[in-house]
């Protein structure tokens, strides 16, 4: 814990140990001489992110109670001249090397096994008078047995060392540590959408900067996110086609004599019904001097003409006479 690692400074140094009782000035003073000479147990210094855990775990540890110390060793400008060492302490350990922060791997979700069926089967074959989730197994034992194992817990440094061991024992690509498990259930809580409120709540996690490091993004993430990309840059937007407009076609044939032939020729549905030869009784048809020529007719409609010739085929039969 960071208090014991603070008082174990305090007595190393010959200082009283209670520093629960020291006022906002000697803390300040205790504090900056601390950031700059902590050390472990071998004699080597702490990495960048060792040392800002025991910084805010002395923080929380002097908050709450019995303590419920109305200051922060963090934010108060009493504190000033002990955060101001705490940066320089952490420059020093970043130019040293020790300002990187090595992350497990996390478990690939690809396994052969399950692990509800693993855990199942584990917790039948425990011993059932002992009521620890981590027993020290036999030293021999059949499958079919009833209990593999001893009615004796396992030790924390055994629990420690188990999924290191076991990644090592079982050739692993990678040695894994008993954090690559949370590291996991983060990792796979955040692809599943879930905010950060929720995460923190089965991780432990303190602060959300520390679940960030969890947001990941495989290929099968990557490969979406690229076709996402292409479909936006290739499709156009566009119009609606306009309207179709049912073009009038005129089509009279070589010859017409007459305005039988005339109406017998014509396909436009609107005759139907019309009593063509009185409609051109008034015209004269002459064989001879008739010519007829054809053309391609390119019409939009108006106001005094509302139909549509669309490269229709149209001939014009000239040299009629009007009766008088």
């Amino acid at each position: 814990m960071a208090s014991v690692v603070f008082r174990e400074y305090l007595l190393e140094k010959g200082i009283d140990s209670n520093y629960e009782e020291f006022d906002e000035h000697v803390l300040d003073d205790k504090l900056a001489r601390f950031y700059i000479d902590a050390r472990k147990k071998d004699g080597t210094k702490y990495k960048s992110g060792s040392l800002e855990s025991i910084r805010h775990g002395i923080n929380r540890y002097l908050k709450a109670p019995p303590f419920n110390k109305p200051f922060d060793i963090i934010k108060d400008s009493q504190f000033r001249g002990a955060n101001q060492t705490y940066e320089a302490a952490r420059a020093d350990l970043k130019q040293a090397g020790l300002g990187t922060t090595v992350h497990y791997p996390e478990i690939p979700d690809y396994s052969p096994y399950c692990p509800v069926t693993s855990f199942l089967k584990y917790s039948q074959k425990l011993h059932p008078d002992c009521d620890r989730l981590w027993q020290r197994s036999k030293d021999t034992f059949c499958e079919d047995d009833e209990t593999w194992y001893c009615s004796v817990p396992v030790g924390e440094k055994k629990l420690k060392s188990f999924l290191p061991d076991l990644s090592v024992a079982c050739k692993l690509t990678q040695r894994y540590t008993n954090h690559s498990i949370r590291c996991t259930c983060a990792t796979i809580l955040s692809r599943g959408k879930y905010n950060y409120a929720q995460i923190k709540a089965v991780t432990g996690h303190k602060s959300v900067q520390s679940l960030s490091i969890y947001q990941k993004v495989n290929d099968k993430e990557k490969l979406q996110m690229g076709q996402a990309i292409s479909q936006s840059l290739t499709l156009q937007p566009s119009l609606p086609p306009p309207p179709k407009r049912q073009a009038l076609e005129y089509q009279y044939g070589h010859g017409c004599t007459s305005s039988t032939d005339i109406a017998n020729k014509s396909t436009m549905p609107g005759l139907e019904g019309v009593d063509v030869e009185k409609l051109f009784s008034d015209f004269d048809f002459c064989e001879a001097s008739t010519s007829v020529r054809t053309c391609t007719a390119y019409v939009m409609p108006t106001s005094s003409n509302p139909y549509v010739f669309n490269k229709c085929s149209v001939q014009i039969i000239q040299n009629l006479n009007v009766r008088k």
